[in-house]
């Protein structure tokens, strides 16, 4: 409690005094006579969105420029795709130049001051350094707003910076503003939900006298911002939960204990009904290792990916893909990160419905190397050996056009469409069109499937060596090795590594579903080595638990334990 005697002016007769001096200074402010030749102003807040956008190193998404004017994201979410921006480096980074316009009527002297407002998603500093730059247009030169610190892994980070020069030096003769985003690295890209200039300019006055009100709360760049009023509604990114500080220990002495140190990074028995949507929160049913690795980055909302109980391979749950008939729907459940790697494994449980038509290419369970990330090769265009390479399993039907061998294959007669040829459908640097080549099966009497029973699927990948031509691939089925190819070249730097993972449904090719169909996945596994029966029928039944207490375990892959468990202290 403050104490009255360090506030002797408080006295009556003091009081009196100071409310009078009050009201004739309000008297003053509000009848001083304005001089005819005298023209009073009030602030006014302009927000400004980019008019022209040029990228001068590295790659960006295609959604358009418009999409940076309004503030949609927050939090870990990466729907709608449409609502931002994705900035990608290649070689020496990336650098992208964002022009504003000041509007009919404003000069570079109505304004006051310039604030600049951002939505950042991506990596942290200390990984990679994004960084805003504002054009100095009296000595030529760019003068820094403020960059990534303070941002969380891929968590959406809502900022307003003040620029730290006046505004007659940041708009030139033709009224524009200039800002210019950038990376010397390569390790991973980034993206923009919101990206505004906001002026406070002044106004003439019609009235005979002013007193200055701010319309916009300073804020100070170092801190978070409230998002500013504005004619379009904002959203308010929500804040991080309370984290648990009295973690509970994994299960022990469960028979389907995991146990990571065997070179499994990822698994999922999908024993929750809505364990892939657990996925969107940033931890994939089973992750054990910190983000980025197995960090979901793009989920694909969809009423035809849902959880079931029935077929099911073994527990209690798998996951249904709905074909669409006419479509290429549903693309996918999700995305997400691994820790970088020259191999993996995967291995799964797929069963497609009984009678389903095998009219088109049907995808399956894919591990791929993107260069950052976030990029997407896009279809029909030839890998360079530094951006993707990538193997689905893919499941053709009866007759198809090989372009290995430039010859049309049919192994059933023409019409019957009720069985799969499964093949590995692998973009690499020899493939002989823009589109990946189908490699079949070469060991032993082909394998084809047909509905209404599971097959039990594995597969590998090794990157080759830099420089030669021996990567490898290998495909399971049922336990049986019936493919394998080790003269591929993949890339030709040791930076481009496997590093994602996808759990695709969709019908690909120039074709679509014949009809609505289902498709059951049960069991997810993968490892740095191979998976045998015994790590993969091991798995725990009821692991995704340990994410539903609010303490994500991650395994920690450098120093093998679980962090607040039994890992050392730093």
């Amino acid at each position: 409690m403050v104490r009255a005697k360090h506030f002797s002016w408080l006295r009556p007769r003091s009081l009196i005094g100071a409310c009078i001096l009050g009201a004739v200074l309000v008297l003053v402010l509000y009848t001083v006579p304005v001089s005819s030749n005298q023209t009073l102003t009030t602030p006014t807040s302009i927000k400004l969105a980019p008019t022209v956008f040029e990228t001068v190193r590295g790659q960006h998404s295609n959604t358009p420029l418009e999409a940076l004017s309004r503030l949609e994201i927050t939090e870990w979410n990466s729907e709608p795709e449409s609502a931002y921006k994705e900035f990608y480096p290649i070689g020496d980074g990336y650098e992208g130049l964002f022009t504003y316009k000041l509007p009919g009527g404003v000069t570079s002297a109505d304004v006051v001051a310039i604030r600049v407002h951002v939505n950042y998603r991506g990596p942290v500093r200390a990984v990679q350094r994004w960084w805003w730059e504002l054009r100095h247009f009296q000595n030529n030169t760019w003068v820094e707003l403020g960059d990534n610190t303070g941002a969380e892994r891929w968590r959406w980070t809502n900022r307003v910076i003040d620029s730290p020069i006046p505004p007659a030096y940041s708009i030139n003769a033709n009224g524009e503003i200039l800002i210019r985003y950038q990376t010397d690295g390569n390790a991973e890209a980034s993206a923009v939900d919101y990206l505004m200039v906001e002026l406070v300019a002044t106004t003439a006055s019609s009235g005979s006298s002013s007193v200055f009100i701010p319309l916009v709360q300073h804020v100070s760049s170092s801190t978070t911002p409230t998002p500013l009023a504005s004619p379009t509604t904002v959203q308010t990114p929500t804040t991080s939960p309370t984290p648990v500080t009295t973690p509970v220990p994994p299960p022990t002495g469960d028979v389907c204990a995991f146990n990571p140190t065997n070179g499994i990074v990822f698994a999922s028995s999908m024993e929750r009904s809505n364990w892939y949507q657990l996925a969107n929160r940033g931890n994939s049913a089973s992750v054990l290792a910190p983000y980025l690795p197995n960090r979901v980055y793009k989920t694909y909302p969809s009423d035809y990916v849902s959880a079931v109980n029935n077929p099911v391979r073994r527990g209690n749950w798998a996951q249904q893909f709905q074909n669409v008939a006419g479509t290429h729907e549903p693309l996918y459940s999700f995305k997400f990160a691994l820790p970088r790697s020259d191999v993996y494994y995967w291995r799964f449980y797929r069963q497609y419905e009984a009678g389903y038509q095998f009219t088109c290419e049907s995808k399956a369970f894919v591990v791929s190397a993107h260069n950052p990330i976030t990029f997407t090769l896009p279809a029909g265009q030839y890998p360079d050996g530094t951006n993707e390479a990538s193997c689905f399993l893919q499941i053709m039907p009866n007759c198809w056009y090989d372009n290995s061998a430039s010859t049309r294959r049919c192994f059933d007669p023409e019409n019957v469409n009720n069985r799969g040829e499964p093949v590995l459908y692998c973009y690499h640097l020899d493939q002989p069109t823009g589109y990946g080549e189908k490699l079949r099966q070469n060991i032993g009497t082909p394998t084809y499937i047909a509905g209404g029973q599971w097959n039990d699927f594995q597969i590998m990948m090794k990157l080759n060596t830099p420089g030669q031509a021996n990567g490898e691939v290998k495909l399971w089925i049922n336990g049986e090795l019936k493919l394998y190819y080790n003269t591929i070249r993949f890339r030709t730097i040791p930076e481009l590594q496997l590093n994602a993972a996808s759990m695709p449904g969709y019908i690909g090719g120039h074709c679509t579903s014949i009809r609505d169909q289902k498709i059951w996945d049960d069991h997810y596994m993968i490892s740095k080595v191979y998976i045998t029966d015994e790590m993969f029928n091991a798995m725990c039944e009821t692991k995704t638990e340990w994410f539903d207490t609010g303490v994500p375990y991650l395994w920690d892959l450098e120093r093998q334990c679980w962090p607040g468990v039994n890992c050392p202290s730093p």
